[in-house]
């Protein structure tokens, strides 16, 4: 029974498609007036954007954060929709908007830092085309920024408690998706969205 939790805790993002988005919306919406119903009919009427929130959300809720601060999630995809096109950009807003929420901040987690010079090499594969930012690693680079991931996870048995620290914003995501088939339990955060006294 645990392991199938688990598994349903995982993949809840599937279940998120873009007329649970649009329902998500409008229940905030009821009721309401002015800016929030303007916020909302903005998004809603236009399908790309109304798709862009859709994948914000699934993100969202694949790294476990929660979406019920509705007011802040939605007034935060709007203000960063204006100032960014590409989807991890919006999500990496709206997390550091939900900073106090943030699992690395809510669950007591040991937080080990990726060496800066572990990052600097992954840095080195982050490219950025007609928009679009993704880690370009050849096999030989995944398997050796992985093994010295590894190696700094290897003394801290259950993964469930670790947060894995890095310094640029932009690079978190692109981490995240690199360990995750091996430790999809471990949660990756940059430093910006710590909390100061954690």
């Amino acid at each position: 029974m645990a392991h199938l939790e688990r598994l349903l805790v995982q993949n809840l993002d599937m279940f998120l498609d873009p007329q649970v988005s649009n329902d998500y919306l409008w229940n905030y919406a009821d009721g309401k007036e002015g800016q929030a119903s303007d916020m909302v009919t903005a998004i809603t009427t236009n399908p790309a954007s109304l798709l862009t929130f859709n994948q914000v959300l699934k993100g969202l809720v694949k790294e476990n954060v929660p979406i019920t601060n509705k007011e802040m999630i939605i007034q935060s995809f709007t203000d960063a929709a204006k100032k960014f096109k590409e989807v991890n950009d919006i999500i990496q807003h709206i997390r550091i908007s939900l900073k106090t929420e943030l699992p690395v901040n809510v669950i007591p987690t040991v937080h080990i830092e990726l060496p800066q010079e572990t990052e600097n090499k992954i840095k080195t594969e982050f490219v950025n085309e007609q928009g679009k930012s993704f880690l370009a690693m050849t096999p030989e680079n995944c398997q050796e920024a992985l093994a010295e991931i590894r190696a700094l996870i290897g003394n801290n048995a259950n993964e469930d408690t670790i947060a894995l620290i890095i310094n640029d914003p932009q690079l978190r995501i692109h981490v995240r998706k690199l360990v995750e088939l091996e430790f999809p339990n471990v949660i990756v955060a940059s430093r910006d969205e710590l909390i100061a006294s954690k």
